[in-house]
């Protein structure tokens, strides 16, 4: 287990580097804006650390999967099928609170809409946009209060991206252990 952990980190931490290194300056979502123009790099790290929790706990994720799985074929099956329902309930294409009283328990157990929550945060906080007076959602701090409705768990923009971080990496290891101990199981019979 440590070996192929140690084997996959390359994989893990360069691809969603060089993504956001690309993408973010395209679209200038990596961007600080201050009123000083001091360059700042602490968004680009903020959604670094977000993108590659992501990718870190969506491995934990398959390799759970794949531990409980009782043949190769299934695992390739049950895998990438398990992340579109996570998806879809992550609160990505609908507000958490806009969402059924049915499905909305499940935002709470899906990883992906705690990473949702921090992407949005470090992408949108602090953000100034040029739009003409009157239309309001000029800063990212209004889109994030009123167009995106993120759950308020601290009570500080920053509190929150933390806060998600901390329960992604939560996540993370909880998945660890459990593909750790499924799979030292299934070795040992």
């Amino acid at each position: 287990m440590p070996a192929k952990l140690i084997t996959e980190m390359p994989l893990l931490i360069v691809p969603p580097l060089l993504f956001l290194t690309i993408m973010g300056n395209m679209t200038t979502l990596t961007w600080q804006t201050s009123a000083t123009s001091e360059s700042d790099c602490s968004r680009f790290f903020m959604l670094y650390l977000a993108i590659l929790l992501v990718v870190v706990a969506t491995n934990a994720w398959a390799f759970l999967l794949s531990g409980l799985a009782p043949t190769t074929e299934i695992a390739i099956l049950i895998t990438p099928g398990s992340i579109m329902p996570m998806a879809l309930l992550s609160g990505f294409f609908i507000n958490q609170q806009d969402m059924p009283w049915v499905f909305r328990w499940f935002t709470y157990v899906d990883y992906l809409n705690y990473s949702w929550q921090a992407l949005a945060t470090a992408g949108f906080m602090g953000r100034h946009f040029d739009v003409p007076p009157g239309l309001g959602l000029s800063t990212g701090d209004d889109i994030l209060q009123t167009r995106l409705n993120l759950p308020d768990m601290t009570g500080s923009t920053v509190g929150n991206y933390w806060a998600n971080i901390g329960i992604l990496i939560g996540f993370t290891i909880v998945f660890r252990i459990l593909a750790t101990i499924i799979v030292a199981r299934r070795l040992g019979k």
